[in-house]
């Protein structure tokens, strides 16, 4: 497959959302098994003492012998089959271990499909002029957490992340590894399985491969059987799981060398959201998946985990259409009442956060016909390596997602503003590109002078803000050890993906384009490794 532009952003996904509807297509045709958990939250609802906050506040007792309708005896229990999950169960393969996965749904299925990884090897070779500036990389990404996060963390991401899928390439037969840069410090991922047609995207593919591979290689993968409860012995160790079948009954993992969680984040459990990040309540999600119930995060308080400071990692979004190009670009940006309400010229984190505070977290950008004559200017949009095109815009319109007109008055009409405030915001809008000196906001000039509105035809494009995910994962240390309260480690745990936390503070950094699935991917490996004592060593 040719490397393109267009196959990274539509067959990669970074943005996942879309991608991850298609992944879902995939799936069998059998009920969730979001209803097979039902029976244990129930219980715990039922459990919790008076007065308690939050229906997790009470451990649940372990089911009794007689309870348990199936036993499993492994090496490695992986939790969950997104991003991380099939990485470390082939990984742990492939080095001798007997692994069992648990998966809540019917199917793995991932969450995102780009994936953004550095310290790979020939970066030059795909486009990155003069390799990776680590010092760069690592002061952007510890400036983005705000001081909440771990470094040896971030720092074990990133200088892993590279040799990490260097390592799939070269272990999964057929697979053809290209790299694309992103903005100029980390690289992102393009994969193709010879003979291998999947419904996943990006490196979704190569997971859904290792699914199959496990089952054909004597690995065991229990579907529609989420993990609820960990198991440990008098010593404190995590010695197996608990999960509960398509029919709620229960079945046991006995793991001897360790557990990984990889159960992904807490979109889908509203009472979670309250509780770890409620600025999460009411937005639309952007990840085609159910489920997500913050399970790891259940599970680890029970044993004792610390979790993520409140509020957790937050990715919000925009909504994944066919104006993806355009996010971010520092134009001319209105909310439904027609009014101008921030600095364009943010990093799209920023940007999300400032829409998200909007009536009904929506807005409208204003542009005129130069907008693609510019499109490579704007290092801060959502897509900085990947300046619009013709055929982006064309897309735009048909999709119905931004809107063409000849006049101000049509365009209002046609999106749904007030035409006599738009006019009024373009005027004084225009006064302040003819000036270079934005007085409402202070828009940087270097990208106010590109953002005029005056020959026709004009355009608007149409955002909504929403919500990929949220962690209030377990905290780690950089091998992917969950650790309690105190900070130590609790021995057989391992989390990975978005169910490990430390790792970007309250904001999730956009500018990084798939890092989030290249750090799953990495973490699960990790996770393995840790288990068999060669973290320091090369996959």
């Amino acid at each position: 497959m040719e490397l393109t532009r267009r196959n990274f952003i539509v067959g990669a996904g970074v943005a996942a959302g879309a991608s991850a509807l298609a992944g879902l297509a995939g799936c069998s045709s059998q009920g969730s098994a979001s209803s097979s958990a039902s029976a244990t939250e129930t219980k715990e609802a039922s459990k919790a003492a008076e007065g308690a906050r939050w229906s997790w506040d009470v451990k649940p007792d372990l089911p009794s012998d007689d309870e348990i309708v199936e036993t499993y005896d492994c090496d490695i229990c992986v939790c969950g089959l997104g991003v991380a999950g099939p990485l470390a169960m082939y990984y742990a393969m492939q080095k001798g271990y007997n692994v069992v996965a648990l998966q809540k749904l019917e199917c793995m299925h991932n969450g995102g499909g780009g994936c953004g990884v550095f310290n790979t090897k020939d970066p030059e070779k795909w486009g990155l002029e003069g390799g990776y500036d680590y010092s760069k990389v690592m002061q952007e990404l510890v400036d983005s957490t705000y001081g909440r996060a771990n470094h040896k963390l971030i720092r074990r991401m990133v200088f892993k992340s590279g040799p990490a899928v260097e390592w799939i390439a070269e272990n999964v037969p057929g697979t053809t590894l290209s790299f694309i840069p992103l903005d100029g410090n980390h690289l992102g991922t393009s994969w193709e399985i010879k003979g291998w047609q999947s419904t996943k995207t990006g490196i979704g593919a190569v997971g859904e491969w290792m699914c199959n591979w496990a089952v054909d290689n004597g690995g065991t993968i229990l579907y529609e059987t989420p993990a609820t409860q960990l198991i440990q012995d008098s010593s404190g160790r995590v010695t197996g799981v608990i999960a509960q079948n398509k029919e709620g009954k229960y079945v046991k993992v006995n793991a001897t060398e360790g557990v990984i969680l990889c159960t992904g984040d807490i979109i889908d459990n509203d009472e979670m959201l309250e509780c770890f990040n409620p600025q999460g309540l009411g937005l639309a999600h952007f990840n085609a998946r159910n489920g997500l119930d913050g399970d790891a995060t259940k599970m680890g308080i029970w044993v004792g985990a610390a979790i993520e400071h409140t509020p957790a990692n937050t990715q919000l979004h925009l909504d994944v259409s066919g104006n993806s190009c355009f996010k971010g670009a520092p134009w001319l940006t209105l909310n439904k009442n027609t009014e101008r309400f921030m600095n364009e010229n943010q990093w799209f984190e920023f940007v999300t956060n400032s829409i998200r505070d909007q009536p009904d977290h929506e807005c409208w950008q204003i542009i005129d016909s130069h907008l693609l004559e510019h499109g490579d200017k704007y290092v801060r949009a959502f897509y900085p390596a990947f300046p619009p095109s013709q055929d982006d815009l064309d897309k735009t319109i048909a999709d119905g997602t931004g809107f063409k007109a000849d006049t101000l008055d049509e365009l209002a009409k046609l999106a749904g503003l007030d035409a006599t405030k738009l006019k009024a915001a373009v005027e004084r809008f225009n006064g302040f590109v003819d000036a270079g000196y934005d007085e409402d906001f202070f828009m940087d000039p270097e990208y106010l002078q590109y953002a005029g509105i005056k020959d026709a035809p004009y355009y608007a494009f149409h955002y909504v803000n929403g919500i990929n995910c949220t962690d209030a994962g377990l905290l780690v240390d950089d091998e992917m050890r969950v650790l309690n309260e105190d900070g130590e480690i609790i021995p057989g745990l391992y989390a990975a993906g978005n169910a490990s936390g430390g790792m970007f503070g309250p904001d999730y950094p956009a500018r990084f384009g798939g890092f989030s699935v290249g750090r799953a991917a990495t973490g699960g490996m990790v996770a393995v490794q840790s288990i068999m004592g060669t973290v320091e060593e090369d996959f």
